[in-house]
């Protein structure tokens, strides 16, 4: 079973490459404001988006921000709800979004993280897994093929 994931895994990661789509199988994710969805050191493949118009509310995105110096400049979050500014986002260990609001959902305009736009929006999640064998046997195989 544990084989036969890895093994779709890496097919959808090259196949991906192939027909042009762009894959990054190590995102590092620090801290703790996605547990329990999400741990440090668990393997994460990303696809490379550019624009919001490729995500759904309930996908985990990778973004960059510069407008709050209390964050990391790249984040990795849940997309919580679409407004006409952007994508609202949410650390769901956190339990609250990145974004201030006010009572109609809108970004507030002195919230220090802004609405996630296509400027800022770097890849979706496709896979995450904590199980360290299969984080094992995916890191042997990923050397492997990328070993020159």
């Amino acid at each position: 079973m544990l084989f036969t994931v890895l093994c779709l895994v890496l097919v959808s990661l090259f196949s991906g490459v192939v027909i042009g789509n762009t894959y990054n199988p190590n995102v590092q994710v620090e801290g703790d404001s996605m547990h329990p969805e999400i741990h440090e050191d668990d393997l994460v493949i990303t696809k490379e988006v550019n624009s919001i118009d490729e995500v759904e509310v309930g996908d985990v995105i990778t973004f960059s921000q510069k407008n709050c110096k209390v964050l990391s400049e790249n984040i990795i979050h849940k997309v919580h709800s679409k407004t006409d500014d952007g994508l609202i986002t949410i650390g769901v260990g956190n339990g609250y979004t990145d974004q201030a609001l006010d009572k109609q959902g809108n970004v507030l305009p002195d919230s220090c993280v802004k609405a996630i736009d296509d400027e800022m929006i770097n890849s979706k999640v496709v896979f995450h897994s904590n199980d360290k064998d299969i984080i094992r046997l995916y890191n042997t195989y990923y050397n492997m093929m990328t070993f020159r």
